[in-house]
């Protein structure tokens, strides 16, 4: 079995949250977007350079608000979660997973995992489309234990090797 205990700052649950946010799929749907409104534009404009201006700058502003929002959202989810609270303990054998964490106790069939992405600094198991279970590679005390822990994840059909 391999036990894992840590507790998430609000900080790192911010970058998990952002990185997850701005996956490779958001960037290209907002360039996708951005191509489709530039052609539009051009097609139906005579002077391009104002026309180009004038929802550039909207789209900009919106944007950036855009971020400002999500970012309190995010910070007002942390405060919410179980993350906030307190420390988490897991324990992942070949069966099920152990939890322990503030409110609550119990343990979770791996089937009850719809899949796992793996970042640069965490790995996000996903109960449902918006749900998930952050575990910082932080958290492992070796590599070896690291190693297990994919090798599981992989066992289980959530990631791909």
């Amino acid at each position: 079995m391999i036990k894992l205990s840590y507790q998430i700052s609000e900080e790192e649950y911010l970058r998990a949250m952002l990185s997850v946010f701005f996956s490779g799929r958001t960037i290209i749907y907002a360039l996708i977007a951005c191509a489709f409104l530039l052609l539009n534009t051009l097609m139906v404009e005579q002077d391009y350079r104002w026309t180009a201006f004038s929802w550039v700058l909207p789209l900009v502003i919106i944007l950036i608000f855009w971020v400002i929002i999500l970012f309190f959202s995010f910070k007002r989810a942390y405060r919410k979660s179980a993350f906030s609270k307190g420390k988490l303990y897991y324990g992942f054998s070949d069966e099920e997973i152990e939890f322990e964490v503030p409110d609550s106790s119990g343990s979770l069939k791996w089937m009850a995992f719809k899949k796992v992405k793996e970042s640069k600094a965490f790995y996000f198991m996903y109960t449902s489309s918006v749900t998930a279970l952050i575990v910082p590679k932080r958290v492992f005390d070796s590599s070896s234990e690291h190693d297990a822990f994919r090798n599981l994840l992989i066992s289980k059909s959530l990631l791909k090797g």
